[in-house]
C-alpha cells in the first residue's frame, strides 16, 4: 500500500537486466522504474524521460488496462496490474515477443505488395488519404503521381510472366532509389503504381518525374542474358483544396492516359497554381 516492492520472482528481474540490481523488496516502484530510464531500458521513454515516467506513475496509481514495453534486446513485454483491496497492487509481466512478430508479419502481408515489396493497393490509397490530411491541416503541397511501364505486356508476351516479375522488381528498386523517407510508392495493380510526394512543390514534382523516367530508360533491364528496354508513362498532379483524394486520383489517372495518348516515355503534369507542358518524348 505504500508501493514498496513486497515480493518478486526471480523471472521478474530476468526481464530487466539493466534494473535488476533495484528490483528489491523495499524500493518503491517509481525508483525502480527511474533507474529502467536511466539504463535507457524503456525504448518510448528515450527522448521524453520526465514525461514518461509521469504517464508510467499514472497508469501503475490507476490501472485500466494493459501497458506495452519493448525492451533493448528487442524482447515485448505486456504488464499487467491490479489494484489489491488493501491498496496495493499486484503486477504481471507476460513476454509477448512472438506475438508481436506474427502481427508485424501480418502486417507486412497486409500491406506489401508480395512481388516488388512496394504497398499495396489498400496501403498506399490509405497512405495517400492520410498524407492529404496532413498537407491539408499544415497548408503543405502535396504531389500525387501514377506511373505506368509502357508496352509492359509485350515483355510478358514475348519472354513469360517470370522475366515480367523481374522487370517489375527492378522498375521499384529504380523508382525507390529516388524517393525520400516521408514519400510513398505502391502498386495499384499490374504494372501500374502510385507515388505519394508531401510537402512537394509542382516544379519539383514533375522535375523528380522527369529523373525517375530518365533513369529508367537510361539503362536496360537484363533477364537472363536478355536486354529489355523500358519506359514509363507519368500523370502528375496536385492534392487541392476543394479536391477529394479521390477527384484527384482520377486527375492523375486522366493524365496518365493523355501522356500514353501523346506517344508514351512522357510526364503529363497539371497543378492547380502552376500547370505545365508535357515533358518527355
Amino acid at each position: 500500500e505504500n508501493d514498496r516492492l513486497t515480493i518478486c520472482n526471480e523471472q521478474y528481474r530476468e526481464t530487466y537486466p539493466e534494473s535488476a540490481h533495484v528490483i528489491q523488496p523495499g524500493r518503491s516502484f517509481e525508483e525502480i522504474i527511474r533507474e529502467g530510464v536511466r539504463c535507457k531500458q524503456y525504448a518510448e521513454a528515450i527522448g521524453r524521460e520526465d514525461a514518461w515516467i509521469a504517464e508510467r506513475l499514472a497508469a501503475h496509481a490507476n490501472p485500466t488496462g494493459p501497458v506495452e514495453q519493448l525492451l533493448p534486446d528487442g524482447r515485448w513485454v505486456r504488464v499487467l496490474e491490479k489494484r489489491l483491496p488493501n491498496g496495493g497492487t499486484v503486477g504481471f509481466r507476460v513476454d509477448i515477443t512472438e506475438l508481436k512478430q506474427r502481427q508485424a508479419e501480418l502486417y507486412e502481408l497486409a500491406h506489401r505488395d508480395e512481388l516488388t515489396g512496394t504497398m499495396s493497393r489498400r496501403a498506399i490509397l490509405s497512405a495517400a488519404r492520410d498524407c492529404g490530411t496532413r498537407a491539408r491541416a499544415r497548408g503543405e503541397p502535396l504531389g500525387l503521381m501514377i506511373l505506368d511501364i509502357d508496352k509492359f505486356k509485350k515483355v510478358n508476351d514475348d519472354l513469360g510472366h517470370f522475366a515480367g516479375d523481374k522487370v517489375l522488381k527492378e522498375f521499384c528498386r529504380r523508382i525507390e532509389s529516388q524517393l525520400r523517407d516521408t514519400d510513398c510508392l505502391g502498386r495499384l495493380g499490374g504494372e501500374e503504381f502510385l507515388v505519394v510526394l508531401p510537402d512537394t512543390s509542382p516544379s519539383e514534382c514533375v522535375a523528380r518525374a522527369e529523373r525517375m523516367r530518365t533513369l529508367l530508360s537510361a539503362t536496360p533491364i537484363t533477364v537472363e542474358d536478355e536486354d529489355i528496354s523500358l519506359t514509363m508513362s507519368v500523370g502528375a498532379t496536385d492534392y487541392r483544396d476543394g479536391d477529394t483524394m479521390d477527384e484527384a486520383f482520377a486527375r492523375a489517372d486522366r493524365l496518365l492516359y493523355r501522356a500514353k495518348e501523346l506517344g508514351r516515355d512522357r510526364t503529363i503534369a497539371e497543378f492547380l497554381d502552376d500547370p505545365s507542358e508535357p515533358a518527355g518524348r
